[in-house]
This record gives C-alpha cells, sequence and structure tokens, in this order.
C-alpha cells in the first residue's frame, strides 16, 4: 500500500497492482523530484509512462503540479488498478489510462506535456535501448513542452545517452537513478 504524500490527497492510499513488474516508486523519490520542480509547473498536462501504480500522476494531481495526467501501460492489472484508484480518490474526471504500449501511444500522441514520467520495468529487454529511442522519439516529436521536465526512473548500473538538445542531470537515489532532462 502506497500513500501521497502532499497535497489535497495527502495520505490517501493508492493501490499498488500485484505484478511481478510494478515497483512503485519509493516517496523519498517522489518528495526529491517535486522539490526538483518546486512550483515550476502549475496545473499542467502529465504523461505517467509506465505507469503501474499511478502513483506519480496521483501525487502531481494531489500537490497540484497536473490539472490533468495520461497514464499509460499495457498491463491491463496495472490499468483496472489505476482507474479504481482515481475513483476512490475522486478524481476520475482528470484522468485518462491507456492500456497500450508506450511506444505506440506515443506515435500517436500529439498533445505536448509539461510533465513526463517514465518508470519502465527494470527487467524490460535492453532496456537501455528501448529508453533511449523512447527518449528519441519524445524529442522528435515535441512532446515535451517548453520549459517542461522530463523525469526517467532506472537502475543505477545503467547509463543512458539522451538526444543532443536535451540538459540532462542524473540523481542517485539507493539503487535507483532519477535522469532529469528538459530544453
Amino acid at each position: 500500500m502506497i500513500r501521497i504524500t502532499q497535497g489535497f490527497l495527502s495520505g490517501k492510499k493508492v493501490l499498488a497492482p500485484k505484478t511481478g513488474e510494478t515497483r512503485p516508486t519509493k516517496s523519498r523519490v517522489r518528495e526529491a523530484i517535486f522539490h526538483i520542480l518546486q512550483e515550476q509547473i502549475v496545473g499542467s498536462t502529465m504523461l505517467d509512462l509506465f505507469a503501474g501504480s499511478g502513483i506519480m500522476g496521483f501525487e502531481a494531481i494531489s500537490r497540484g503540479v497536473a490539472k490533468r495526467c495520461f497514464f499509460i501501460d499495457k498491463n491491463p492489472l496495472a490499468v483496472k488498478t489505476i482507474k479504481n484508484t482515481a475513483r476512490n480518490l475522486g478524481i476520475d474526471q482528470r484522468i485518462f489510462v491507456y492500456k497500450k504500449d508506450v511506444l505506440s501511444f506515443l506515435k500517436t500522441l500529439r498533445e505536448q506535456s509539461a510533465l513526463i514520467y517514465l518508470d519502465p520495468p527494470y527487467s524490460m529487454h535492453d532496456l537501455k535501448k528501448e529508453m533511449e529511442t523512447l527518449l528519441t522519439i519524445l524529442h522528435n516529436r515535441n512532446l515535451l513542452a517548453p520549459g517542461g521536465k522530463l523525469f526517467l526512473e532506472m537502475p543505477k548500473d545503467i547509463s543512458i545517452t539522451p538526444p543532443e538538445d536535451f540538459s540532462h542531470k542524473r540523481r542517485p537515489y539507493g539503487n535507483t537513478h532519477i535522469w532529469e532532462l528538459f530544453y
């Protein structure tokens, strides 16, 4: 069981689907990311890619960073869990949930987002290459809004090469590293 840490939904429970691939972002990492954002992004659209439990999107809505969030996950149990949690939290009108492969979703998306969060399953085949491909698509399709931030959660032992136009910082949190990317 995970809890939202700040905002109007603070303390509320978020369910995690019982799949072998879901690894909810730890509260320490969430706090650090939202501290980085401070009040730079408010009332935006967010993409929560490889959403799992959806905790990052729910936290962003609770804090006012996102007015709405698109949750994308190909796992049917994750999609069902996110919808149930949103209904329980009373914010189901502010979310859009897609049971879709992230790559397929991004190839059809036409709207920019000010906040994008990628938390892929660490067991994904060729994780480094897949994430570099997704970052290239996000960049080439101009899906990160001006002034926006993209965060990528990765195991500490995998280093990526983002597209050249992205500035980036890599921040360690135990066995996890958060890549912060922006223009």
